[in-house]
């Protein structure tokens, strides 16, 4: 985790958070406001701060659903008991995309199972996931520009192992009658990359997955082309989640409502790995 990453984002929102309190005093001067934001600024335990989001990164997944999302949620819920705020719960359901298990494991006399994690679905409705037996094939890898490094392989039955900033390649490959693809913790991972791994419109079966631990065993697997089998339980769930308002009461005109809107969870186009860490 970039953890100057982090200071900036959380000084860019405890500034945002210090202008919305000086918009009561906006009738008086310039000077006067830049001195009441700079005496919230300085009230500011920013270590503190930083080692909250710290430890919210670490709950994994806020994807809602996954772990992560629930810890996060008590932890606001019991830090606002805690200082006597109201709270108002809202409850409501969703079909959200659920990983149960998913890892790709490398055949032969002695099996290797590499941790996986399913895709965003395509579509919003067809998710990664395998019939109970899983997809077999052999694996070729791709790289990040699959159709130059496998000129003249016969895709049709093979995974592809690609590089995760190999754009939508995945597209091609499926069209040439490829059984899945696995993508690697290569390359550039922007929103580009992430948002190119999925149809958001149409809902295309095919399974992608993402592994990020032992990698090099399957560029291996792929030198001398051994088969794997590709295991993803994973579909769209309807869950019970919620939103969270609490009121802080106002000291000069507590009639008056200022509404800071955030959210607390997180989504990724990995949605197990959707700990926004970084």
């Amino acid at each position: 985790m970039d953890v100057a990453m982090v200071r900036r984002l959380l000084l860019m929102a405890v500034i945002t958070i210090a202008v919305s309190a000086a918009l009561s005093h906006a009738q008086h001067s310039t000077a006067a406001v830049e001195d009441y934001i700079s005496s919230i600024l300085r009230r500011i335990d920013y270590s503190s701060v930083l080692n909250l989001a710290l430890e919210i990164s670490s709950y994994g997944s806020r994807a809602p659903g996954y772990e992560g999302y629930y810890r996060t949620l008590e932890l606001i819920r019991s830090t606002a008991e805690q200082l006597g705020l109201k709270i108002y719960d809202i409850k409501y359901e969703a079909l959200v995309p659920y990983e149960d298990e998913c890892y790709v494991k490398i055949m032969g006399p002695h099996p290797v199972t590499i941790p996986a994690h399913s895709l965003w679905p395509n579509g919003v409705v067809e998710p990664s996931a395998t019939p109970p037996e899983g997809l077999s094939g052999e694996v070729v890898y791709g790289g990040r520009t699959p159709l130059e490094e496998l000129r003249g392989v016969n895709i049709s039955g093979k995974v592809v192992l690609l590089d995760f900033d190999s754009g939508h390649s995945w597209i091609d490959l499926m069209k040439m009658g490829a059984v899945a693809v696995v993508y690697l913790p290569y390359g550039v991972a922007d929103r580009y990359e992430a948002y190119s791994k999925f149809d958001p419109v149409v809902p295309l079966r095919f399974t992608r997955v993402y592994v990020e631990s032992e990698a090099d065993a399957l560029l291996k697997a792929a030198s001398r082309r051994a088969r794997v089998n590709i295991h993803c339980d994973c579909g769209l769930r309807k869950l019970k989640l919620e939103n969270l308002v609490l009121e802080i009461p106002g000291r000069e005109r507590p009639e008056e409502i200022v509404a800071l809107i955030a959210h607390f969870d997180a989504w990724s186009v990995v949605p197990a790995k959707a700990s926004s860490a970084e």
